[in-house]
Order: structure tokens, then C-alpha cells, then sequence
């Protein structure tokens, strides 16, 4: 029996913790959660740094299609992401998506909020329903 192949995400967030409690949201998806970036809580070579986010999407297998970041995230971080990550998808040909909850629910801290994690189930299942 042939196993599908799950669709790889990369979450990034303000908090490691943060991230990682939406990672658990991921459970029992088609969407698998391989790798957690944050800003503030892992060593600081190891923090989202825009080199760090290159070297991520260019050596995970399978390729991630989903890039999740989170509420807290502020807007100019997301200019210089976004670059990288059109950058990624545009020379990989990734059928992916990018979603960016900040851009949706401004003003949002901490913890997603429901609100946040229901516009992040609903680009995915549009994005990847078949």
C-alpha cells in the first residue's frame, strides 16, 4: 500500500513556544511540521535570521510547501521572509504556500488565537484540497 507523502511545513514565530503550540495543530493532518523557527528563545545562532531560513527551505527533503508565520511577527521581519521564501519557491517550482497570520490578525501576541488557527486550517485545505 502506497503511503502518502504528508506536506511538509515550516512554522515561524516570535516565541519557540508559541510555534511549537501550532505545531500541535498539525496532528492528525495531511501536514507535517518539520521545522520550528523563533526569535527569542533558541540559542541565538539558532534564532530566525534570514540565512537561517535560506539554509532551512534548501536543505529539507521533502520540500517544505507550507510556510506558517505567526501572530506576533512584526511587519518589517515579514518583507526580507518574503523574499526568501518566493525565492525558494520560484527556484525549487514548489507548489506552496505562505501564510501569514500577522497580516491577518494584527495586533495578535502570544499564543495564536482561534481565529488565527481556523485562517491557517482554511488556506491549507483550499490551497491543497483536491
Amino acid at each position: 500500500m502506497a503511503t502518502q507523502t504528508p506536506i511538509t511545513a515550516v512554522l515561524i514565530d516570535s516565541s519557540r513556544v508559541t510555534a511549537e503550540r501550532l505545531a500541535e495543530q498539525f496532528k492528525d493532518t495531511p501536514y507535517k511540521v518539520v521545522a520550528v523557527l523563533d526569535q527569542t528563545e533558541s540559542q541565538e545562532g539558532l534564532q530566525y535570521r534570514p540565512q537561517n531560513l535560506a539554509v532551512l527551505l534548501n536543505s529539507l527533503y521533502p520540500r517544505p510547501r507550507v510556510l506558517v508565520t505567526g501572530t506576533s511577527l512584526p511587519d518589517n521581519l515579514l518583507k526580507d521572509l518574503g523574499i526568501i521564501w518566493n525565492s525558494y519557491v520560484k527556484r525549487w517550482g514548489v507548489d506552496a504556500i505562505w501564510v501569514a497570520t500577522s497580516k491577518t490578525h494584527q495586533g495578535s501576541s502570544g499564543p495564536s488565537s482561534q481565529e488565527a488557527l481556523e485562517h491557517v486550517r482554511e488556506a491549507l485545505d483550499e490551497k491543497f484540497s483536491n
